[in-house]
């Protein structure tokens, strides 16, 4: 995927097009913690399933 998205970028570019690069890093930090912050909508979740499907993202 990474070779795939490296490519794309590279022919945007090369049309003209501005490709913005942005911290995913600190955006996932930031959703993280806005739905783990958000108590009534996360009571059902099954948080063992939830660290499995976020250390796959990693």
């Amino acid at each position: 995927v990474k070779g795939k998205e490296a490519s794309l970028v590279a022919f945007f570019r090369s049309q003209g097009l501005t490709v913005a690069n942005p911290d995913v890093s600190a955006f996932k930090k930031q959703v993280n913690d806005y739905y783990l912050q958000q108590k009534d909508f996360i009571k059902d979740w099954d948080m063992d399933l939830f660290d499995r499907i976020k250390k796959m993202a990693e």
